[in-house]
């Protein structure tokens, strides 16, 4: 089957696939540049594709440095394509226009390296792309819900929307890796402060104890969890409790009555214990908790002295 015309300045004449294959990329740009805008049909679609392979599988972005609406149609076509490489991705991340930096951004197969620097693009709408990407790596994720997003009211503007888009990607992120069939991700995942309850959950009844462990340290860890692990046979699950900041206070009483001593001394060491729990730590028979207790105590007095001044 005859592929497409090729232009030239004598005459229009068929050009076999097979003639197309040992064409440089210069010369298959050339025949296409003619023709864009003069023929349509399958014949021309065909040849664009052979045009775009040819600019993956040669890696060529010096050719994105020209301007031309067949350039920006290349741009787009490439970046659609499962094969796009990573010299590409990094050449385009660049681009003048915003639009092309967006779908750099929002590619699944986008290095991370490369997600990372659009993050701080000046375009809201290409960091929101990132924060919706879902091979965008978690620490990423994480920087973009904790930190700002320049300054002004447009900024504020797109800030919202990103730090909620990057929210949203986490858990599903997390939500996906807890059924991955490695120990390793799955520890990620409950050690992942914005953890979901539902997974924390189901991970607080493991069989692995270590699991169980890391539920229990996780500052997003709800009080009904931490009750119940509380009572745990292994006692670095309860020592770990009674470190939690969501420890409830009727727990933590019920731990500083503990015989092990490290789960005393977490008591007195978490931010939440009462004055009059750790009084009653503060005249333990270790002097190791003893001393933890009252720095809390001198602690806690002083913040409530400071409150009283204000």
């Amino acid at each position: 089957m005859f592929l497409i015309y090729k232009i030239d300045d004598k005459l229009d004449r068929l050009i076999l696939p097979s003639e197309l294959d040992n064409k440089s990329f210069d010369e298959l740009y050339g025949l296409y540049d003619k023709m864009f805008g003069k023929y349509i049909g399958k014949y021309i679609g065909e040849y664009y594709e052979i045009l775009i392979k040819k600019v993956i599988s040669n890696n060529i972005t010096d050719i994105f440095d020209k301007s031309s609406t067949l350039i920006n149609n290349i741009k787009e076509k490439v970046l659609k394509n499962k094969e796009c490489t990573k010299e590409i991705f990094e050449k385009l991340s660049d681009d003048n226009f915003w639009g092309t930096r967006v779908s750099v951004a929002e590619n699944l197969n986008c290095p991370s390296h490369v997600l990372e620097k659009l993050s701080n693009d000046k375009d809201g709408l290409v960091v929101l792309e990132v924060a919706e990407n879902m091979s965008c790596p978690i620490k990423l994720l994480e920087n973009l819900i904790a930190n700002k997003y320049g300054d002004g009211e447009s900024c504020k503007y797109w800030e919202d929307k990103i730090k909620i888009a990057a929210k949203n990607t986490l858990i599903k992120i997390l939500e996906r890796d807890s059924e991955n069939k490695d120990y390793c991700i799955r520890v990620k995942v409950v050690q992942n402060k914005y953890c979901p309850v539902d997974i924390l959950e189901k991970f607080s009844n493991d069989p692995i104890p270590r699991m169980v462990f890391w539920v229990s340290k996780n500052p997003n860890c709800p009080a009904e969890i931490l009750e119940r692990l509380s009572d745990n046979y292994y006692l670095d699950i309860r020592e770990s409790v009674a470190q939690n900041p969501n420890c409830p206070i009727h727990v933590l009483e019920k731990l500083s009555d503990h015989t092990w001593n490290p789960i005393r001394a977490s008591v007195a060491e978490n931010p939440n214990c009462p004055i009059e729990l750790l009084e009653k730590l503060n005249n333990d028979c270790y002097n190791d908790i003893k001393e933890l207790a009252k720095k809390a105590l001198i602690a806690k007095k002083l913040e409530n002295e400071n409150k009283t001044a204000q």
